[in-house]
């Protein structure tokens, strides 16, 4: 696999029990900015597992703000927002790339547990309100352009939830291209 110009950044608040099976799922070739507000020992589990294209910036913040620094902190073309409770599903990051033709990608968060019924419900959802023209885009799985995202001025740092649907909206409110992606659920 030919790494797609790409960095994956997560905000993380005391997630040692998630971040081994992320990373799991992650290719260790991708850059991977992690913005840290853990009490825990997730930073640890990041430099033990994960030593190499990792950087763990510790900072005790919002998700919103999180997204923020790690945005300004990478240096590819792309940024890959997500969490850390996500799995990147097999073949995820060879189908990512096939829609940057787009500014902004995003594609949906199922579940693989108790809550399957309800992620596919909100996914569908988010498949119809992106025909009907208003993206639904979720930070799990939010892929964008750098030059789209600081040319509108980034994530409002004052927002502390749908900050990730609000930034989208700018996006394409400003000619920016927004894709769903439904091949692409994580």
């Amino acid at each position: 696999m030919n790494p797609a110009p790409i960095t994956v950044i997560i905000p993380t608040r005391n997630e040692e029990r998630n971040i081994p099976r992320f990373l799991a799922s992650l290719p260790d070739e991708l850059p991977l900015i992690v913005v840290d507000a853990s009490i825990d020992r997730t930073a640890e589990l990041l430099a033990a597992l994960r030593p190499r294209q990792t950087r763990v910036i510790k900072r005790p913040c919002s998700i919103t703000e999180a997204r923020q620094i790690g945005a300004e902190a990478a240096r590819t073309e792309w940024v890959l927002f997500s969490d850390a409770d996500i799995v990147f599903p097999s073949g995820f990051f060879s189908r990512l790339p096939r829609h940057f033709g787009a500014d902004c990608v995003y594609g949906s968060k199922l579940s693989l547990d108790a809550y399957r019924a309800s992620y596919r419900g909100f996914s569908y959802g988010q498949q119809l309100l992106h025909h009907a023209g208003i993206p639904a885009a979720s930070g799990s799985n939010l892929a964008l352009g750098r030059k789209a995202l600081f040319a509108v001025g980034g994530f409002d740092r004052d927002l502390v939830c749908n900050e990730d649907s609000e930034l989208v909206w700018r996006v394409k409110r400003a000619g920016f291209t927004v894709r769903f992606a439904a091949d692409a659920p994580v």
